[in-house]
């Protein structure tokens, strides 16, 4: 809920700083589809921090097993 409310009251006022190169309907799809990849990271983040998605998931996917795994773990987002 803190993620929308920073992508609903927080990028308007940047937006309206820039030359109107959008219509406010674009401005309107903008705001929308970032509260919804905010939403989505936040969901991500609680699933890893939760334990429903586990290394050991994650290390069966073969471009998570290198880097991004140890990413990860490097930023506690994995139990």
């Amino acid at each position: 809920a803190l993620g929308l409310l920073a992508v609903t009251h927080g990028v308007p006022p940047l937006l309206a700083q820039l030359p109107a190169a959008l219509p406010p309907r674009g401005t309107a799809a903008v705001i929308a589809l970032g509260g919804v990849a905010v939403g989505a990271l936040a969901y991500a983040v609680a699933l890893l921090r939760l334990g429903v998605v586990t290394a050991a998931d994650l290390a069966l996917v073969p471009q998570l097993a290198g880097k991004p795994l140890a990413w990860l773990r490097r930023f506690r987002l994995l139990r």
